[in-house]
């Protein structure tokens, strides 16, 4: 009887420790998510308010200094954008759709790298 009673104690801590490690990992993948989220609609509406005015990326990037530091060039600006979609659409799911959309023939043609271009 007391080694069922450490056997049981011995399994109900271990049970106790995955759950809380469970919503802990939950309670990140939100946060992340949620701030990934807002940082890929930044990027977007200060494109949008770029491409509205006419200026480039470089002359505009004093309206970023402060979300994102690291982005110092439009080569910058692609990286951070195309790395939060990434870690976005793993995140919610979705990276083999993501793959298999960057690979149809439909999007190669209006990419440069795509054939006939």
């Amino acid at each position: 009887m007391k080694n069922f009673m450490k056997c049981l104690a011995i399994i109900l801590a271990t049970g106790a420790m995955v759950q809380t490690v469970g919503v802990y990992a939950l309670e990140e993948v939100k946060y992340s998510l949620e701030k990934d989220g807002e940082a890929i609609i930044k990027l977007i509406e200060f494109r949008q308010r770029v491409a509205a005015r006419g200026d480039s990326v470089e002359e505009a990037l004093i309206e970023l200094a402060n979300d994102f530091p690291e982005i110092k060039t439009d080569d910058d600006f692609k990286n951070s954008f195309s790395e939060l979609v990434i870690r976005y659409s793993n995140a919610i799911g979705m990276e083999k759709v993501l793959y298999e959309m960057v690979n149809k023939k439909e999007l190669k043609r209006i990419s440069r790298d795509g054939p006939g271009i």
